[in-house]
């Protein structure tokens, strides 16, 4: 039994692949792969694959497969693939199995290590890696404390993106040259600046745009932001309401400006960046008594 004893301890993980292939002329060419999920038993990756499979043959018209993924009733191994043409009239192949992994564990334990799972989390959708965390958030006091630490400073989108406009904002940090340019949306009239990235913004536009989610600014006819020389259309100017977990907000404002002074479409000339945070309150001047 000594002899049997280390062969016993290597522990196995069952990994379910999804991969998308252009069929050519005498071979095929990856496009995509996908690590569908990483299982301590055969059984649960099978299932998992399956489930996988008819996701993807719901989704698209095959012109030939292996089999129905539910006709599948080995215990022990699944393999299928399916060959379909794409929108451009490309011939696709979708492929999804499973494939053993040692995971190079000599640990006589039940659990996989982080050595072993950690090429495969980075190859999850971070949606799907998100949603593995939320699962054993409430079972796992070690996991909240390490990941409560390491997103201290990160910032998200803010749920209600009308908030940015209870505030005034300054640039943060200041620029090193010219002037600082605010952004009034509290106290702004007609028109509002966009620090010193976009100058006369509506604020009726503002106030529909956040009505519809994004404030994602246009110049449609490049009169307001585009080049100054050629006019071009389509530049665009990206307000974004973020907050951190202290509940700190700020803006993050991003232009794109087009130009085809160089070329006969419009193309991307030059791009900037600028975050802002909530303007201190004016200071009120005291009237000297006369």
């Amino acid at each position: 039994w000594q002899a049997w004893l280390p062969a016993a301890r290597k522990m196995e993980v069952f990994v379910v692949h999804y991969d998308k292939l252009e069929v050519g002329r005498n071979h095929c060419y990856a496009t995509d792969a996908e690590v569908v999920g990483v299982f301590l038993q055969l059984c649960n990756a099978i299932r998992r694959a399956r489930e996988k499979a008819v996701e993807i043959r719901e989704r698209f018209d095959y012109f030939a497969e292996s089999e129905n993924p539910l006709n599948n009733t080995d215990e022990n191994n699944f393999w299928w693939d399916g060959t379909r043409p794409d929108d451009v009239g490309r011939t696709i192949e979708d492929r999804v199995y499973v494939r053993q992994y040692p995971t190079r564990d000599q640990l006589p334990t039940r659990d996989m290590t982080f050595e072993a799972a950690e090429p495969f989390l980075a190859a999850m959708k971070q949606g799907e890696l998100v949603a593995a965390i939320g699962r054993a958030w409430d079972q796992s006091p070690a996991l909240r404390s390490q990941l409560e630490a390491a997103t201290a400073d990160t910032w998200s989108r803010a749920a209600d993106q009308r908030k940015m406009l209870a505030h005034n904002w300054e640039e943060d940090p200041k620029p090193r040259y010219g002037e600082t340019g605010p952004i009034r949306f509290k106290d702004a009239p007609a028109t509002v600046n966009v620090g010193n990235l976009w100058h006369g913004m509506s604020m009726a536009g503002v106030n529909d745009l956040l009505d519809g989610g994004d404030l994602v600014w246009e110049d449609e006819d490049g009169e307001e932001g585009g080049c100054d020389e050629c006019g071009a259309p389509g530049s665009t100017c990206t307000v974004i309401l973020e907050a951190n977990r202290k509940g700190t907000l700020r803006l993050v404002a991003e232009t794109q400006i087009m130009c085809y002074c160089n070329s006969d479409s419009a193309e991307v000339a030059c791009t900037d960046r600028a975050t802002f945070r909530i303007a201190a309150p004016a200071r009120k001047t005291k009237r000297k008594a006369r």
